[in-house]
């Protein structure tokens, strides 16, 4: 799974080496594909700019029909780009060995999670036990952007009373989570050549005075909005300018440039109300001081929530 390199839209060659397995443990791997269509309704369904066509999650099933409590055990296929490359010591989709330890991308978020729950299930088959209760093996994709491939499956009914998802979090249960948005804002300026660029309005410039409001609204939340569990942490909500990109050329004026970000929020918030808060902070609040009311007053910046919309749950255990 690690030689696979499974980062987004290129997960065909994960996917292929675990329905091979899954088909050779007699699991009878079933494809869930990820209909944008009978998805898209749904509230908790991310908008992408990407399509669909060929990317599918795998589910297997144990016992469909029989009685008692069923479990899930579900893991993600894909990992985040390893870039940049030359900072690796070695290559980053080659796993390799160091002592009782796995290395490369993925080999811990989470293919050996996924690893170690189907051969789990493999194990108490071969020792002669019998599951006799609904089991459902779930291996998906776009864990790490969106969460559509899990929501994709769940709304196919593949789902249970219980679910373990063996993340890397060593020898410990997380019984809950934070939301997290994905947002991408986007700044327009008049370009001009830099002879005189007093004509023009620089959008880096424009887009780098937003970056503030967000880190303010990073402060309000840590300050205001931690709910127990999260009391207990100094800084539970973690803002990330994660991607920027703007402009064409040296000797012009900007025109145009945009970042995407990430910022978590409290479990018992629900998405909708903070894409507000978000949006409140990049449409309106910046433009309430009299220091970026001239600059942002011919083009305002725009919030598209592209990606991971999703809410975070606490769980009584």
């Amino acid at each position: 799974m690690v030689k696979q390199y499974s980062v987004l839209n290129q997960e065909q060659g994960v996917l292929e080496v675990v329905e091979r397995q899954l088909s050779d443990l007699n699991l009878s791997p079933i494809r869930v594909p990820i209909d944008v269509e009978r998805l898209g309704s749904h509230p908790m369904f991310a908008p992408v700019p990407w399509g669909y066509d060929h990317k599918y999650n795998l589910v297997s099933v144990l016992n469909p029909g029989a009685s008692g409590k069923s479990l899930v055990f579900n893991g993600h296929l894909d990992v985040v780009p390893a870039t940049p490359f030359e900072m690796w010591t070695q290559r980053a989709n080659e796993p390799w060995r160091d002592s009782e330890w796995l290395y490369g991308r993925g080999s811990g978020d989470m293919q050996s999670g996924v690893a170690a729950m189907i051969y789990a299930v493999q194990a108490v088959r071969e020792a002669g036990a019998e599951i006799r209760s609904p089991l459902t093996i779930q291996t998906v994709v776009e864990e790490e952007c969106t969460g559509n491939g899990a929501l994709a499956c769940v709304e196919r009914g593949y789902d249970g009373d219980f679910v373990l998802i063996p993340e890397p979090f060593g020898p410990t249960i997380y019984s809950g989570q934070l939301g997290v948005m994905w947002f991408k804002v986007l700044c327009q300026g008049t370009p001009v050549h830099v002879q005189d660029t007093s004509a023009g309005e620089d959008a880096i410039e424009r887009l780098l005075l937003l970056i503030p409001a967000l880190k303010d609204l990073e402060a309000e939340l840590n300050e205001h909005h931690r709910v127990p569990p999260y009391d207990q942490m100094e800084h539970p909500f973690n803002l990330n300018v994660g991607k920027i990109s703007g402009g064409d050329w040296a000797s012009s004026v900007p025109a145009h440039a945009e970042f995407e970000a990430r910022l978590s929020f409290p479990p018992g918030m629900t998405a909708s109300q903070f894409m507000q808060m978000v949006s409140d902070r990049i449409e309106s609040e910046p433009y309430t001081a009299t220091s970026c009311h001239a600059v942002f007053a011919k083009q305002r910046p725009v919030v598209r929530f592209e990606g991971f919309r999703s809410e975070g749950h606490l769980i009584d255990v």
